[in-house]
């Protein structure tokens, strides 16, 4: 039957002109007049000959049994005709002829083979294409149905306990030894902080509006100040980590900023993972250094230089105890608590130098100069990574494994939506996703190479850096569960070099002010510092040589040649200080000088010392940028 439109009708343009010898053509056959339309085909075939029955229904069976177009079942119908009529002609009879001609459905295999040999080379060719297809997709089929089957009967095997490993320290330590304890105390004994001072907390300063009411609020939580002071004294931190925020801890929380009771912890497995713990001591105890930076300012107002002291004491003992902590997270916030005392002591010695008795700015000397240094530790990132593998990945001897089912979905929790579950999209895709992630040793092994190699690179002073800041996991991570999972060690040793960068110039700055009162001026050198204010004059981060020092306007500034690492006299750049600058190698900031904005923004020295002067707050403006927190 010729194709016709799928409402009926006349037979569509293309089929037309294949049933024309134009369409012989195309097939590869020249043909002459075609003849009529009711002798097309093998049945106007059959219809026009004057065979006998016998023979036309041999010539029907083959016929109807080809494989073929319609012109070629008509052909082999001709063919046939001629043959069983030649033997007729020859004195045969039609049963012999048929009984000669053999079995009908052998012959049409037999036809249909050598006409399709002998169909032109593009049909050949898309055949065998199609063949290809299909067997590559067959094939396609019993790759997947293999790698699903060892997908979903893969399972992971939990032969560590790494959060009973992480409290191992913290829970060995005596009980009066950890800080921990009090550090809640003083929390929950905390008043609430009004919501009108949220947005500015930590930035108010005398000759603000709302400074009378900061001095009352500080002066009713003198008591948990104290609390603080007795916890930052004790050698041990003490916090063991869990999957659970502490019941007391949670409720006063909860309390700042809804009603009613906090929601019941949700349950979890035996052993929950080292990814589900809580570290709520983080952003709380960042909190209370916001809190003793307005405490010092205060303090400082009401010249008791016994106050600076004790809560300076206290964000040095809360850097300390976070900076012996497990994770990397915590090591940045030991920093950034370490930088609220460098800043609150800068500006004390900015605004009110005589807050403190040449004693007290020794003591406060000696008490910064003590602070160890942030030594990088990833032992809990570590434990973090291999309790992903663990739980994620089969266990098949020799640290060797393949991502499992249910370790899609912890893969899942760890993308950008937090989780939530694969939906069906990636479980049908699950066993391909888990026969291209690496090997769990795989893994295992470019993890120990890439912080390695990162460690090597940034294990040096900030100076002899010679590879740009990397963000990402490192070179050659092409794992993206090992990018996700990997800690940004270059960021981190970044923050480092800045930090060390800052107590050396808080340090400078209060050797200055002692040689002042001493000697009755500043120095002309800081080489007049050494040795009785100074061991030695600190070196500036960018290139290794001494940290510069100049007096502007009857004031001490102390600064760093900067990112473009030429001394331009303590000039800052056209476009304004350089604040919390990201480390650039010399080649990346010879890109950038060579265009205007970036001479704007690069050309000058980096201000250490004193810190820029702040605008006056407003209740309903946003707090000025006024240096690093």
């Amino acid at each position: 039957m010729i194709p016709r439109h799928h409402g009926g009708g006349q037979p569509r343009a293309s089929w037309r002109v294949l049933s024309t010898p134009i369409g012989d053509l195309l097939r590869g056959r020249i043909t002459g007049p075609r003849p009529p339309k009711h002798l097309r085909g093998w049945r106007g075939v059959l219809a026009a000959s004057d065979l006998p029955e016998a023979l036309r229904d041999t010539i029907a069976a083959v016929a109807g049994s080809l494989r073929l177009w319609k012109e070629e079942k008509a052909d082999v119908a001709r063919e046939l005709a001629a043959h069983f009529a030649d033997g007729l002609a020859s004195g045969a009879g039609a049963d012999a002829l048929r009984d000669s001609f053999g079995d009908p459905a052998q012959a049409a295999r037999l036809i249909t083979r050598a006409k399709k040999r002998a169909r032109p080379l593009w049909w050949r060719a898309v055949r065998r294409a199609r063949q290809l297809i299909a067997a590559g997709f067959l094939l396609a089929l019993i790759a997947y149905a293999y790698l699903a089957a060892q997908f979903w009967l893969r399972s992971p095997t939990i032969s560590r306990d790494y959060l009973a490993e992480l409290n191992t320290a913290a829970l060995s330590a005596p009980e009066d030894d950890r800080a921990w304890p009090l550090y809640v105390k003083a929390i929950i004994d905390q008043e609430n902080l009004p919501p009108r001072f949220w947005w500015a907390w930590g930035d108010y300063r005398p000759g603000d509006p709302q400074w009378a009411e900061v001095v009352a609020y500080l002066g009713r939580n003198q008591g948990m100040i104290d609390t603080l002071a007795r916890a930052a004294e004790r050698p041990d931190f003490g916090m063991p980590v869990s999957a659970t925020m502490p019941p007391d801890l949670a409720r006063k929380v909860w309390s700042r900023h809804e009603q009613g009771p906090p929601p019941a912890p949700t349950e979890t497995e035996p052993g929950p993972m080292v990814m589900q713990i809580v570290l709520p001591h983080l952003g709380e105890m960042r909190g209370l250094a916001r809190l003793l930076r307005e405490d010092i300012a205060a303090a400082a107002a009401g010249r008791d230089g016994g106050r600076v002291l004790r809560d300076l004491g206290v964000l040095l003992g809360m850097r300390r105890h976070l900076q012996d902590g497990p994770f990397f997270i915590t090591q940045l916030v030991a920093l950034a608590i370490g930088d609220v005392a460098m800043r609150a002591t800068d500006e004390v010695l900015r605004d009110t130098p005589d807050a403190l008795t040449d004693d007290e700015w020794s003591r406060a000397a000696h008490m910064l100069a003590a602070v160890r240094p942030v030594v990088p530790d990833i032992a809990g990132d570590r434990m973090f990574f291999d309790d992903i593998l663990q739980r994620a990945f089969s266990d098949e001897g020799g640290g060797h494994g393949r991502l499992t089912a249910r370790g899609l979905g912890i893969v899942d929790s760890l993308g950008p939506g937090g989780g939530g579950g694969p939906d069906a999209g990636d479980l049908a895709l699950g066993p391909i996703s888990a026969a291209a992630t690496p090997d769990r040793r795989e893994l295992s092994e470019q993890y120990t190479r890439v912080m390695a190699e990162a460690r090597a690179r940034r294990d040096l002073p900030m100076w002899k850096w010679t590879v740009p800041l990397d963000d990402d996991a490192g070179p050659g991570v092409t794992a993206t569960l090992l990018r996700v999972l990997l800690p940004a060690v270059d960021s981190f040793y970044a923050a480092l070099q800045r930090s060390e960068q800052g107590r050396d110039a808080t340090l400078t700055a209060i050797a200055l002010e002692l040689y002042r009162r001493r000697h009755g001026d500043w120095p002309a050198s800081l080489a007049d510092l050494i040795p009785d204010l100074l061991p030695a004059v600190p070196p500036d981060r960018m290139n290794g040589e001494p940290m510069r020092y100049a007096v502007r306007g009857g004031r001490p500034v102390l600064y760093s040649v900067g990112l473009d690492r030429d001394d331009d006299g303590g000039r800052v750049p056209a476009d304004g200080p350089m604040v919390n600058f990201r480390w650039l190698t010399p080649a990346q900031v010879a890109e950038k000088l060579a265009t205007r904005a970036g001479a704007r923004m690069y050309e000058g020295d980096l201000i250490l010392w004193p810190p820029p002067p702040r605008e006056p707050l407003r209740e309903s403006e946003e707090p000025p940028d006024n240096g690093k927190d």
